[in-house]
C-alpha cells in the first residue's frame, strides 16, 4: 500500500502539486521549467539528459515510471530529466553552463543571509546548482514531436545517485503561494530572474505580511525615534 497521497485523476494539472517533505511543489511550475527547452537537447551541463528509469539493485530494482501508462509508444520513446529549482528561488539552473559540484555549492552559501538580500546575491551570480529535484518528460528519441511531462522526482535523503518519484496531491494554499512567487521571480532566461521585486511579494500571504509590517510600525519598530537605535 502506498504511503503517499493518492492522485485525483479528474483534477487538471494546474490544480495539482507534488508532495514533498518541504511542502507542495506546484505541477504547473515543474512543467514550466521543464518545457523551457527541448529535453532531448542537452547543454554543457549534461542536462537535460536521458533518464534510464531504473532504480535500486537486486530484489529492490524498480522503475519510477511505467512506460505502459506514461508513454504512447514505449519502443520509440525515452524519459528525460530536467533540473528544477524551488518555485520561490530567484535563480534557475542554466543547462549551458557547467554544473557545480556539491563542494562548490556549499562554499558559495552565505551565512545568515537575510531574505531581503536573496535577489541581490542571486544577481551576483553563483554556482550552477542542479539541486535535488528533476522534472521528467517523455519524448521520441528520434527528435520528432514534442515532449510530454510525466512527473517529478528527487534524491532520497542521503542518496545523491538515486531518485524517488513524488506523488500528486491537490494544490493547497501554500502551493498556490509558491506558484505565485515563481511567477514573480520568473525572468526571460534560465539565469537570474527579472520578475517582480515589489514588497510584499505577490502571494496569498501578502496581506498577512502587510498586516505584520503595519503592526510593527504602530509599535514604533520602523520609525526613527529614540527606540530605533541598536541595543547596547
Amino acid at each position: 500500500m502506498s504511503s503517499g497521497p493518492r492522485r485525483n485523476t479528474d483534477t487538471d494539472r494546474r490544480g495539482l502539486q507534488y508532495h514533498t517533505s518541504q511542502g507542495g511543489y506546484p505541477v504547473s511550475v515543474a512543467d514550466a521549467q521543464s518545457s523551457s527547452r527541448d529535453p532531448r537537447r542537452g547543454g554543457r551541463s549534461g542536462y537535460p539528459g536521458e533518464y534510464r528509469n531504473s532504480e535500486g539493485r537486486g530484489a529492490d530494482q524498480h522503475q519510477n515510471f511505467d512506460p505502459r501508462i506514461t508513454q504512447r509508444n514505449p519502443a520509440a520513446q525515452g524519459y528525460y530529466e530536467t533540473p528544477v529549482h524551488p518555485p520561490s528561488s530567484p535563480t534557475r539552473f542554466d543547462p549551458d553552463r557547467r554544473a557545480a559540484t556539491l563542494r562548490q555549492v556549499d562554499r558559495a552559501q552565505p551565512e545568515n543571509l537575510h531574505p531581503n538580500d536573496r535577489r541581490r546575491v542571486a544577481a551576483q551570480g553563483g554556482p550552477n546548482d542542479a539541486g535535488s529535484r528533476r522534472a521528467v518528460s517523455s519524448a521520441n528519441r528520434d527528435g520528432t514531436g514534442t515532449a510530454s511531462p510525466v512527473g517529478m522526482m528527487r534524491h532520497p535523503e542521503g542518496n545523491a545517485r538515486g531518485y524517488d518519484r513524488l506523488p500528486y496531491e491537490p494544490l493547497d494554499r501554500s502551493g498556490r503561494a509558491e506558484r505565485d512567487r515563481y511567477n514573480d521571480y520568473r525572468g526571460g532566461n534560465t539565469g537570474t530572474s527579472g520578475g517582480s521585486q515589489s514588497w510584499p511579494p505577490r502571494s496569498e500571504r501578502s496581506e498577512d505580511l502587510t498586516r505584520y509590517e503595519e503592526r510593527y510600525e504602530r509599535r514604533g519598530g520602523g520609525g526613527g525615534g529614540s527606540g530605533s537605535g541598536r541595543r547596547r
